[in-house]
């Protein structure tokens, strides 16, 4: 007898998610860190046949309200590549590929969600023990994201596109406290 019908009764049956109305739309990107962004886009455009939809440069940076000192040291520079009908991978760089645990910002999965639940995901994490990091405005007005990591470092972001985010500080936030340890609670 095949597994197959077994796997599909469990699925059919698992619990709702607990996060309902407020359900994570998609996965917005992916970051990657490297060494070199000319050989990254080589490699993701020229070798696996994505294409850039957007460079990131300091000046547009500076327009979108950071400032040069932020710009360096979060390596803000970077590539959005799109493989596909996505999600896009943002390349950053460093100059030793991958960055020291002293700069918890890349790879990270972010999430996007809609506008109206924006303030629930900082509450429901917050709710449940997360640290959390922003929310801030990275990106053009309208941005919200907060920074978080799972139980087990990896990092994680919640974004949003259409809110006011007038009152958000630029930039990203100090991500260096977010390690915790979360007791899952465990089923009956």
């Amino acid at each position: 007898m095949s597994d197959l019908p077994l796997c599909e009764e469990a699925l059919l049956s698992a619990t709702p998610s607990a996060t309902g109305e407020h359900a994570v739309v998609r996965v917005d990107h992916v970051t990657v860190p490297c060494s070199d962004l000319d050989v990254a886009e080589a490699f993701y455009v020229g070798v696996l046949g994505g294409r850039v939809s957007m460079r990131i440069s300091a000046a547009m940076l500076i327009r979108l309200g950071w400032s040069s000192r932020d710009v360096v040291a979060n390596h803000g520079v970077h590539l959005r590549v799109v493989l596909g009908a996505g999600p896009t991978i943002d390349l950053f760089e460093y100059p030793a590929g991958t960055p020291t645990d002293a700069a918890p910002m890349h790879p990270h999965i972010a999430f996007h969600v809609e506008p109206a639940s924006f303030g629930w995901w900082v509450q429901h994490l917050t709710d449940h023990a997360v640290p959390i990091a922003g929310p801030t405005r990275p990106g053009p007005p309208g941005q919200g994201s907060f920074y978080f990591n799972d139980p087990f470092g990896n990092h994680l972001e919640i974004l949003t596109m259409g809110i006011d985010s007038s009152a958000l500080p630029v930039g990203v936030p100090d991500r260096s406290g977010l390690d915790h340890t979360w007791i899952a609670a465990r089923p009956a």
